[in-house]
């Protein structure tokens, strides 16, 4: 049997085909991006605002025990 161009199947993907896929996941992440971003940041500041806490706790309790620094530097972790 000889192949003609009938009965072959075309398989795969053509470059337009392609490209436009690209074009879309490019302006779903454009989009997406400043609020992941976003989500980041304000992580970010919880995590630091719960270390200063834990620092003012610490200094509050070396406040009661006489200004012992060293306790609170040993401690600590950074």
């Amino acid at each position: 049997m000889k192949c003609t161009k009938s009965n072959i199947r075309e398989r795969g993907l053509t470059l337009v085909e392609i490209t436009i896929t690209l074009a879309i996941l490019a302006v779903l992440i454009g989009l997406a991006y400043p609020s992941y971003m976003q989500q980041v940041r304000k992580s970010h500041r919880m995590v630091a605002l719960g270390d200063m806490l834990a620092i003012q706790h610490e200094l509050e309790r070396s406040y009661d025990s006489g200004y012992q620094f060293t306790i609170l530097f040993h401690r600590a972790t950074a």
